[in-house]
C-alpha cells in the first residue's frame, strides 16, 4: 500500500475551497470586474501555498468568471451586454427543457424547497437587498432543473448559472421589476406543482424572454451611451424605482 496520492488529493481540496471563496467573492462583487487576481497576494491572505491559488485560478477562468491577459494576467471577468444577452437566451432554450424532465423526478421536498427559496427571496426583495436576491434567484432557477435526469443538460446549466446571477445583478440595477420576477416565479411553481408542467415550461420561457426584453435592452442601451456596463458600487441595492414589464 502507497500514501503517495495522499498529498494532490489535500491539494486538490485547498484549491476547490479557494475556488469557492474566490467565486463567491466575485459574484457578490467584493472582487469587482478588473480587479488583478494575484497569487502572490491570495496564496498570502489565505496561508497557503502558491500551487492551489494557480489551480483555483484556473478554474475561475475555465467558468467564465475571470480573463488570462498576456500582459496583465489575471482579471475578474467584466462581463458586456451582448455576454448577458447570450447568456439568457441560452437559458430561455435550456431551462424550461430542464424543468420538463426534472418535474418527473420531484418529490414534496423538493417543492417545499422551492417554496422555501421563494419566502426568503421576497423578504430580500422588500428589503431592497439585490445581491441576496441574485442568489436566491438563482438557487430558484437551478432547482426548477436540478433533478433532470439529463446529465448533459445538468451540467449546462450549472454552468450558466454563476453567469445568470451576475447578468441579474446588472440587469436590476439598471431596471428594477424585481417584485413582477418574483410573481412569475409563484406562477411557475404553482403550475409545475400541480403537474401542469408544460404550462410551467411555457411561462418560464416568457419569464426569462421579459428579462431579455427589458433589463438586458436596457444594459445594452447603458453600454452604448457609457462604453461599458455599470459599474455595481452599491451591489445589494436594486435600483431605485421598480418599473413593470
Amino acid at each position: 500500500m502507497t500514501f503517495s496520492a495522499a498529498e494532490p488529493l489535500v491539494r486538490r481540496n485547498t484549491a476547490e475551497q479557494l475556488f469557492d471563496a474566490l467565486r463567491e467573492r466575485i459574484l457578490s462583487h467584493a472582487l469587482p470586474p478588473g480587479i488583478h487576481l494575484v497569487e502572490a497576494q491570495i496564496a498570502a491572505e489565505f496561508r497557503i501555498s502558491t500551487t492551489p491559488v494557480r489551480e483555483a485560478l484556473q478554474r475561475l477562468v475555465q467558468v467564465g468568471l475571470a480573463d488570462r491577459q498576456t500582459a496583465r494576467g489575471i482579471t475578474v471577468h467584466r462581463p458586456t451586454a451582448a455576454e448577458v444577452r447570450d447568456i439568457f437566451e441560452m437559458r430561455m432554450i435550456l431551462e424550461p427543457a430542464g424543468l420538463l424532465d426534472a418535474a418527473r423526478a420531484m418529490d414534496e421536498a423538493g417543492w417545499n424547497a422551492l417554496e422555501r427559496i421563494l419566502a426568503d427571496a421576497k423578504i430580500a426583495i422588500d428589503a431592497g437587498q439585490a445581491g441576496v436576491s441574485a442568489a436566491l434567484n438563482a438557487r430558484f432557477h437551478r432547482g426548477l432543473s436540478e433533478r433532470a435526469r439529463n446529465q448533459i443538460l445538468r451540467d449546462a446549466l450549472r454552468d450558466l448559472a454563476d453567469r445568470h446571477r451576475l447578468g441579474s445583478l446588472y440587469g436590476w440595477s439598471v431596471v428594477n421589476h424585481s417584485g413582477a420576477e418574483w410573481k412569475e416565479h409563484r406562477a411557475i411553481l404553482a403550475h409545475a406543482r400541480r403537474g401542469e408542467v408544460t404550462r410551467a415550461a411555457e411561462l418560464l420561457r416568457e419569464h426569462i424572454g421579459r428579462y431579455l426584453e427589458f433589463a438586458v435592452a436596457a444594459l445594452e442601451r447603458f453600454e452604448r451611451d457609457r462604453g461599458e456596463l455599470p459599474t455595481l458600487h452599491a451591489p445589494d441595492a436594486f435600483a431605485p424605482h421598480e418599473s413593470a414589464p
